[in-house]
């Protein structure tokens, strides 16, 4: 099974399906496509209806609830093996990005969570090529770790699923889902040849938004699952760091410089 929150997605939400119902089935079968409208707006509901395949499906909120709550009902309601999710504002890379991202689950009875890798487009301003120089730096640190925990794309296995209780006023589901994959004692795979493209914010509004909230995500995960051990997983090498944001600065100095300021600006700001 296959869910999408979605909040105001219309010019999006059709694209992201395409490219799922383009999906080759090998070893597995997508039983359905839910698209949950999160207090929608605009017509993504309009988008979804007119999209003619039996398994596609919609659930329509008359207020926004929130990632974490349009999850929560899934989850606790699991008859499917594996449950993906995906935002609905991206788009799958190949034919078989379902495929890869399922296939360890079948070699792995242990695997409680998976997450698929990413690739940005081109930016449009000077904006989006920063939040895209961010996506570049942390690039070299992904791997079966926090730092791959990425939302756009996860799968999870039903009886891990059925153990998630997300709290209040969550911010950073898929770093929560993480952290509790790793407390119930499930394994974590990155797999990143199950990939999707993504548009980063391209105006400043929007890119200290989001990254506000991502800022505040470590302290929140420290007070769910313990300061010591959530420090540890975020820790990045310090040289290996400056390597990367000193490769993306020869190429990029100005969109560097202003993703910096644009990061550093939001971790304190998320801090607080």
């Amino acid at each position: 099974a296959v869910v999408i929150p979605a909040y105001n997605e219309a010019a999006n939400i059709g694209a992201a399906l395409r490219s799922l119902l383009s999906q080759r089935e090998g070893g597995f079968h997508v039983k359905r496509i839910t698209v949950i409208s999160d207090g929608s707006t605009d017509n993504t509901g309009d988008v979804v209806r007119s999209i003619d395949d039996r398994r596609v499906e919609l659930r329509e909120f008359t207020e926004r609830k929130g990632k974490a709550a349009c999850l929560q009902g899934v989850y606790r309601n699991a008859d499917i093996d594996i449950i993906v999710s995906v935002d609905a504002d991206t788009v799958l890379v190949h034919p078989r990005v379902l495929a890869e991202l399922i296939a360890p689950f079948r070699n792995d009875p242990a695997l409680g969570l998976a997450s698929g890798g990413e690739e940005p487009v081109a930016a449009r301003t000077l904006v989006g090529l920063a939040m895209n120089i961010g996506h570049f730096v942390r690039e070299p640190f992904r791997g079966d770790n926090v730092f791959s925990a990425d939302g756009k794309l996860m799968a999870c296995r039903k009886e891990f699923a059925k153990r998630i209780q997300f709290p209040d006023g969550l911010i950073g589901v898929d770093h929560y889902l993480y952290f509790a994959c790793r407390r119930e004692g499930f394994g974590y795979r990155y797999v990143q040849d199950a990939k999707i493209f993504f548009r980063s914010p391209s105006t400043l509004r929007d890119a200290v938004r989001q990254n506000t909230r991502f800022g505040a995500v470590p302290s929140r995960m420290g007070r769910y699952f313990g300061r010591k051990f959530v420090e540890r997983e975020y820790r990045m090498p310090f040289m290996k760091r400056s390597f990367a944001v000193a490769e993306q600065a020869v190429c990029h100095p100005v969109a560097t410089a202003l993703a910096f300021l644009i990061y550093q600006y939001c971790n304190v700001r998320g801090y607080f």
